[in-house]
């Protein structure tokens, strides 16, 4: 591995506020490229947000996030 520790979460936003969807996902000693998939064909309906985050051994963390609907 890279040393990275990866974390992937998935919110819904119900009433304007964001709750988690499900426990988070964390991977240690990642390798820097990364892929991953998930089943969404049970979720409700909603607002959507994935949030990434990646930190290396030094402590240096990098995030990103996308929106997205499910209707």
């Amino acid at each position: 591995g890279s040393s990275l520790q990866v974390t992937y979460r998935f919110l819904i936003t119900r009433n304007g506020e964001s709750h988690a969807a499900g426990k988070p996902i964390v991977i240690e000693d990642a390798e820097a490229v990364q892929a991953y998939s998930v089943s969404i064909a049970e979720w409700p309906p909603g607002d959507y947000r994935f949030e990434v985050s990646v930190r290396d051994r030094a402590g240096k963390q990098a995030e990103g996030w996308a929106e997205f609907q499910i209707q």
